[in-house]
């Protein structure tokens, strides 16, 4: 009886799930975000600002816990050649082509709300002051053509 149980259940005797055995050719995927860009620069260096070259493919939105009426957008993307990112852990490491990333979208970056499907490359321009307390940063977003709006899909 124990075992039909388990067995209905999915789960082994020992607690674990049975898996199946995958197709040729498929690959498990996921839409866990794997990294995030990091778009803060010096303005004041001459270091040349951080980059990113992606594909936006979603956004959500989650509650902001700094400002509760506003929200805050994560846009999901796959990189074009190799990125440099931040891993959940903190960690700064380089990313190859096809990586499922995410960019915190910022109002100076509103062109790429139309940039759905496109590659986009994208890095911080100026900063324009706002009169509160952190400037805006605006950001050059360019593209070899146009695309489609950019909508939230999951929140």
């Amino acid at each position: 009886m124990a075992k039909r149980q388990a067995a209905s259940s999915g789960k082994r005797s020992n607690g674990k799930r049975t898996t199946a055995a995958l197709p040729q050719g498929y690959q498990k995927r996921t839409n866990e975000v794997v990294a995030f860009w990091d778009p803060k620069h010096d303005f004041e260096s001459d270091d040349p600002p951080p980059t990113i070259h992606f594909i936006p493919r979603s956004a959500r939105a989650f509650d902001n816990k700094q400002e509760p009426l506003k929200w805050s957008v994560l846009i999901q993307g796959e990189t074009v050649g190799i990125n440099t990112v931040v891993t959940k852990d903190g960690e700064v490491t380089d990313v190859p082509p096809g990586t499922l990333i995410g960019v915190w979208y910022k109002p100076g970056m509103a062109p790429i709300k139309s940039l759905k499907d496109v590659p986009t490359f994208m890095y911080p321009l100026e900063e324009k002051p706002t009169g509160k307390q952190n400037p805006m940063i605006v950001f050059d977003v360019s593209s070899p053509k146009s695309g489609n709006p950019l909508v939230i899909d999951e929140d």
